[in-house]
């Protein structure tokens, strides 16, 4: 029974490999039960809680001065964030801009999909986002979803998401892509105010590069790194869906944007 353990031990850990910033360290794919089990797309939520239009951005976090923050780079935290239409969530302030940058040095943010894009309502694209705490009973369910994805992707057993942010930019095109061209790209952002991760989930990516002039950056910005991803800025971004991320699945990265031991 001993080595039985300890063979399930290695196995597992084979899987777990600590994440570093940014690192893209690539890990085994996992059984379709654990994909299953995992499902990497979170709830979207309702059109209450969504934001349409051209190059528009909206508050989803903020909280007094002398609150908890979240959580990015080191020793930085934020009382502020902004999701943006142009594929960013934002730190700080909003600097939303449709005009993605190969060597970014401004404010801190994520970049999952950092374009002009172009969701505009109805059958032509919303952007939804979504925030969970551990302290309501009706979110438990996305918060254990969050604690898994992190221990199944970092190997840290010690997290308890607190906050859960999630958005989708859902239906939508850049801006001078054909009407029936569209991508639907989700950023899940979790902490529990101590350490902050972040996925990035290609849901449907898969359209002809040759239909845009525009560039996609993929990546983020903190206070310490800038890190792209390896697509970042080429035609792979319009086809992300079919790109093994680090996480050993197809179009899914898993990212620390904040470690604990910073703070």
């Amino acid at each position: 029974m001993g080595l039985i353990h300890f063979a399930l031990v290695l196995v597992f850990s084979c899987w777990t490999g600590r994440f570093v910033c940014g690192k893209e360290s690539f890990h085994k794919s996992k059984s379709y039960y654990v994909r299953d089990l995992l499902q990497y797309t979170y709830p979207r939520g309702s059109l209450s809680d969504s934001v349409s239009g051209d190059d528009k951005a909206i508050s989803v976090y903020h909280v007094g001065r002398g609150a908890q923050g979240i959580p990015v780079g080191y020793n930085k935290t934020y009382t502020d964030v902004f999701v943006s239409t142009n594929g960013q969530i934002l730190f700080g302030n909003n600097n939303s801009s449709p005009r993605p940058m190969a060597h970014y040095t401004g404010p801190d943010m994520l970049a999952p999909y950092w374009t002009d894009l172009f969701p505009v309502g109805g059958s032509d694209g919303y952007v939804f986002y979504k925030t969970y705490s551990s302290d309501r009973a009706q979110d438990q369910s996305v918060i254990s979803k969050a604690d898994f994805a992190v221990l199944f992707n970092s190997g840290n057993s010690g997290f308890n998401a607190k906050w859960v942010l999630v958005v989708t930019w859902w239906n939508t095109k850049v801006v001078d892509f054909p009407a029936d061209d569209r991508v639907t790209i989700q950023c899940i952002l979790m902490t529990d105010f101590v350490t902050t991760y972040a996925i990035y989930n290609y849901m449907n990516v898969d359209v002809d590069p040759s239909h845009s002039s525009k560039s996609v950056a993929i990546g983020y910005k903190t206070n310490i790194q800038t890190f792209s991803n390896v697509h970042s800025l080429t035609d792979d971004v319009f086809r992300m869906s079919n790109f093994r991320g680090n996480t050993g699945e197809r179009g899914i990265w898993f990212y620390v944007i904040a470690d604990g031991m910073y703070h």
